[in-house]
């Protein structure tokens, strides 16, 4: 508060003063007009050795002021600015309302807090694993770096607040009445704008609506976040290398010091996709693997593996196929060949993809593999991967169309003899 005086008030004695402006500073006044009018001319210089002291503001006025004006004008902008609090506040809770009756997943969720926020939101696991990440702008591969070490120095809180070295603005995310993991807020940078009540409500409101989606979306969060940074490193869409390594650490793969192999399962039609990735994830991560497994398509499966550079990554692969293979029999599994860093993690997977291509179904696996890789692709294999070219096409017409034509007008079946 903004204490206003006459002066009339004041004590006469110089203690006095001195216990008045005492007690200014211990209610926590913002600072002490006097009126230089009525009563002084000039400030007693005691009240000026008391306000310096305690470090109270003196503001001294030479001429008359009509109090009542100030306190009216000051009461007005109080009351708008709480006006307009209210009214934006309840915008947060319409906003999440909306987005909790049309059932919006976690990122379209977090994109909202930080659109409202104007800062980067995160939602954790128990574990301290980054699943989504929204920044303004470009920042998401600064937020997330070093992220595990950093979530493991800010405390667990039970409600909304501010904790940790970095100050970080925190909430519970709960699952069926047990705390699940937890939503973060970042303080801004560079301008460090304090966390006000608006940021507070955002997030409680984002902890909510996180709650209700965790309880009504059937697939794991965990296999969203998998399928989505797949996905990010297939087609790059990283702003920058930085960027997809802070979010591969992240989500607890080493990004640095391993060579990274993309493996490719393509599933029967027939086969429960969700039920394989799950089940095939699960697996892995029992056997101590270090990957990242997600659906590409309605009928792949991506899997990144994670090695230390000394370890035969084909070794590797044929532990990953056999639990493939287990988790869903007639499953085909290609490999792309190693990758010495991330930003070549595009290149292996396109590989695996070709060698997917040039696979005809049904084709008998190498001697002791249980997967295909690139030195199995021939000539046959070539020509398969490009069977929808149309200068293949052209010559396989050219070549087999008469014998083609000869069986379908007399019902015979040349071509078979011919394969034979």
């Amino acid at each position: 508060e903004l204490v206003l005086t006459t002066g009339m008030p004041l004590p006469d004695d110089p203690a006095g003063v001195r216990r008045y402006v005492d007690e200014l500073a211990a209610v926590g006044a913002a600072a002490l007009v006097i009126e230089l009018v009525r009563r002084y001319h000039r400030p007693p210089d005691a009240l000026v050795g008391a306000c310096r002291a305690r470090g109270l503001p003196l503001v001294t006025l030479a001429r008359d002021v009509n109090f009542l004006e100030v306190t009216q004008v000051v009461h007005t902008l109080i009351l708008g600015h709480q006006a307009e609090a209210m009214r934006r506040t309840q915008g947060v809770h319409e906003a999440f309302t909306a987005l909790t009756l049309r059932g919006a997943g976690p990122e379209e969720v977090l994109r909202a807090a930080a659109g409202m926020s104007g800062r980067t939101v995160v939602l954790e696991d128990l574990v301290h694993r980054a699943l989504v990440c929204e920044a303004p702008g470009s920042a998401a591969g600064a937020a997330l770096t070093d992220w595990e070490r950093r979530s493991r120095t800010t405390p667990v809180t039970d409600r909304a607040g501010v904790s940790g070295p970095e100050e970080w603005l925190t909430a519970p995310v709960e699952y069926q009445g047990e705390r699940w993991g937890r939503v973060v807020m970042l303080p801004a940078v560079p301008s460090g704008r304090a966390f006000g009540p608006e940021d507070v409500t955002v997030l409680e409101r984002t902890a909510m609506a996180l709650t209700i989606a965790r309880l009504t979306r059937p697939t794991p969060w965990e296999r969203t976040a998998h399928r989505n940074v797949l996905r990010d490193l297939v087609e790059q869409r990283h702003r920058a290398a930085g960027d997809a390594r802070a979010r591969v650490a992240a989500l607890g793969l080493p990004a640095e010091h391993a060579r990274f192999v993309a493996v490719l399962a393509d599933l029967p039609a027939q086969e429960d996709t969700g039920a394989a990735e799950t089940r095939l994830c699960g697996e892995l991560t029992a056997t101590g693997a270090q990957v990242l497994v997600g659906l590409l398509s309605p009928t792949r499966l991506g899997v990144l593996l994670a090695l230390r550079p000394s370890r035969p990554w084909r070794e590797a692969v044929e532990q990953v196929s056999r639990t493939a293979l287990d988790a869903a029999p007639g499953t085909t599994v290609c490999v792309g060949s190693p990758a010495g860093d991330l930003a070549d993690v595009a290149r292996s997977f396109r590989e695996a993809a070709r060698v997917a291509e040039a696979t005809a179904p049904g084709l008998p696996l190498p001697s002791g593999r249980s997967f295909h890789e690139r030195s199995d692709i021939g000539l046959r294999g070539l020509l398969f991967a490009l069977r929808d070219d149309l200068r293949v096409q052209d010559y396989a017409e050219r070549q087999l169309g008469p014998l083609l034509d000869h069986d379908a007008r007399h019902g015979t079946d040349l071509v078979a003899t011919l394969r034979g």
